[in-house]
């Protein structure tokens, strides 16, 4: 089997734990607690993704711009 159906299966499943968590959250909290919590979850997911990639990216060679000569 191909690796990306077990991960499209898998984030099938968590995005309908996260909707099903969102709508008890704002049936408790109302719609911009429930929104705050989404974001706040996922701003260290994010973060810890940009590091990562980051982390796993070489870095860049300086490019070198040569001057034009004037006539």
């Amino acid at each position: 089997m191909e690796l990306w159906i077990p991960i499209t299966i898998a984030a099938a499943f968590l995005q309908n734990l996260r909707s099903v968590g969102q709508k008890h959250l704002k049936s408790v909290m109302g719609t911009t607690g429930a929104t705050f919590v989404r974001f706040g979850f996922g701003l260290p997911v994010a973060a810890l993704f940009v590091l990562v990639a980051r982390a796993m990216t070489p870095p860049r060679q300086p490019v070198r711009v040569r001057a034009r000569a004037r006539h």
